[in-house]
């Protein structure tokens, strides 16, 4: 049977389950609902996912690479007449998934498929074929914020950095307001993608996490961006771990640095974090925001600011007083 398959595939903390046309047999018609354990997920998972959701491999129509970490590649793609990303998993010398890879896209499919927001990125479907795991979403033309930052050196205009920051807000806002919450987990400049327009959405959700006041704990993939909690081993994640990512990112919106660019080692980040030194706001930002990134970096979760309470204070934002404050460009000091 497909299920006990996928069980054998993912016996040793690889999977190498390959979809087929058994497989397809197996499952029934494609409006069928399915359980994941047939598809994706360990057997004892109770996620769904529905056959239309798969796309073949073959339909995908690769124009090139976009990008390539050590996660996998994602490519620029047709599909059905439309541009779309195609974030493809790279598999081990035995050309299977790790155990990190597989939660990871677990997670990622589970969550996008059940989020629908103008500033969250499109999910479209998945690929389940060997070589090929991938995620399939809406193509974002003008990239990753943290490209168009820091790469390309783009000097966005006033407005466009309010709107940014106000749009990214929202999109966070929406996810705390789902029911469960939606904890995305892994806020950061390179995981918030840009349209046509700088109309910004919140992608790459494959550590995200439906938190219904259940005990969450820290992992240990630890970056500047990450809250003091979850550098702690049994820290208890909520969503405000997110308010103090998105207070990261805001910072580099408004032209300040990158969280604790002035030390080159996690390492350091860490003792920094033990000491209780918060990412560098900028004194020359405008007393406005001063309050709003206080509350977004206070090191007491509880005390932290609600993301109710960020998107008040960037409404209070107008162009012209980030020009007037030099907050219309990247800047040292």
């Amino acid at each position: 049977m497909a299920a006990a398959a996928a069980a054998a595939a993912f016996e040793g903390g690889q999977c190498q389950y390959t979809m087929g046309d058994q497989d397809r047999r197996f499952f029934g018609e494609p409006e069928e609902t399915l359980h994941s354990a047939n598809l994706l997920a360990p057997p004892g998972d109770d996620h769904q996912f529905r056959v239309s959701q798969l796309i073949s491999w073959s339909d995908l129509q690769i124009v090139s690479q976009i990008n390539e970490g050590s996660f996998g590649e994602v490519f620029l793609a047709r599909y059905r007449g439309e541009e779309v990303s195609v974030k493809r998993c790279k598999l081990g010398p035995n050309a299977a998934m790790t155990t990190d890879q597989f939660r990871n896209l677990e997670s990622e499919i589970n969550t996008c498929r059940k989020l629908d927001h103008p500033n969250i990125v499109k999910y479209i479907g998945f690929s389940l074929v060997h070589p090929n795991f991938a995620i399939v979403m809406e193509y974002m033309p003008n990239g990753n914020l943290f490209d168009l930052l820091y790469m390309q050196r783009v000097n966005l205009p006033a407005a466009i950095r309010l709107k940014i920051s106000c749009q990214l807000a929202v999109g966070v806002a929406y996810m705390h307001n789902c029911d469960p919450i939606v904890i995305h987990r892994d806020l950061k400049t390179q995981n918030m993608v840009l349209d046509v327009n700088y109309n910004i959405k919140l992608c790459d959700f494959g550590k995200s996490h439906a938190w219904d006041g259940d005990c969450i704990l820290a992992d240990q993939d630890l970056q500047g961006y990450s809250a003091p909690e979850c550098f702690h081993p049994n820290g208890r994640i909520t969503e405000k771990v997110d308010i103090w990512s998105l207070g990261c990112c805001l910072v580099e919106v408004f032209g300040g640095p990158l969280p604790y660019e002035e030390v080159p080692l996690m390492q350091q980040v860490c003792e920094l974090i033990n000491r209780r030194v918060p990412p560098l706001v900028p004194p020359w930002f405008t007393p406005q925001v001063q309050p709003m990134f206080c509350g977004c970096f206070d090191f007491e979760p509880d005390r932290r600011i609600e993301i109710s309470e960020v998107q008040l204070a960037l409404k209070r934002l107008t162009p012209e007083e980030l020009e007037r404050y030099g907050m219309d460009k990247r800047r040292t000091r």
